[in-house]
């Protein structure tokens, strides 16, 4: 009797280790779950922080690109302007004095 009174106690006590141990592992694993996913959230942020900083880069070049573009044509556009008032100054003027004496 003493002898099974003993067995259920050493199997009760090999219970609570195997109970003890499973939480270990079970907070062992949510800490391990809780820094891997903590280090994946910050692996993630760099990736995107380096992303945009390409884009930044590449959206500049990309806007200064189109604005030279723009400022080449807006000048040629403003030299065709002024050779056709050199040309057509005197004839403007003459026709503004007729138009508005006519009135």
């Amino acid at each position: 009797m003493k002898d099974m009174i003993g067995k259920i106690v050493d199997a009760e006590k090999k219970a609570r280790e195997l109970t003890e141990n499973v939480k270990q592992s079970k907070m062992t694993v949510e800490q391990e779950i809780s820094e891997l996913k903590k280090k994946i959230k910050e692996d993630y942020l760099i990736r995107a922080r380096t992303r945009i900083r390409i884009n930044e880069t590449t959206e500049q070049k990309e806007a200064d690109k189109a604005w030279k573009e723009i400022s080449k044509n807006q000048s040629e556009v403003r030299k065709k302007l002024n050779e056709i008032y050199k040309i057509k100054k005197s004839e403007w003027v003459d026709q503004i004095i007729n138009n508005i004496l006519e009135v």
